[in-house]
């Protein structure tokens, strides 16, 4: 395997997402199976096309306190994954606040 080719370290979690395409339309429900400080791996039901972008709220673990992950993000890659009939985004963080990355590095920490 080639050192040339690096991925960014991402985190296996199991986040709860809310999909935003546009603010007309109920928001597509998924997963957030992969995180990093700035590369998202969702699953979804519904085929969200390459190099669009979408807002997204994320329900993050925090005991007793709710916490949501407030974000947009473009898609860079859309995959039917066949043994579960669901789509698997990765997205790039595109407008991320500070207290925002703050909240997600904890939450990666």
């Amino acid at each position: 395997m080639s050192e040339a080719f690096t991925t960014p370290n991402r985190k296996i979690v199991g986040w709860r997402a809310a999909i935003i395409l546009n603010p007309a339309t109920p928001p597509l429900l998924g997963r957030v199976v992969e995180a990093s400080s700035n590369t998202l791996v969702l699953l979804a039901d519904q085929e969200i096309r390459s190099g669009q972008t979408c807002r997204l709220f994320i329900d993050l673990p925090g005991g007793a306190e709710k916490r949501y992950l407030d974000c947009k993000i473009k898609i860079t890659t859309a995959t039917l994954m066949g043994q579960i009939s669901r789509f698997k985004l990765i997205g790039q963080i595109v407008d991320l606040s500070d207290q925002q990355r703050d909240l997600l590095n904890r939450a990666l920490g």
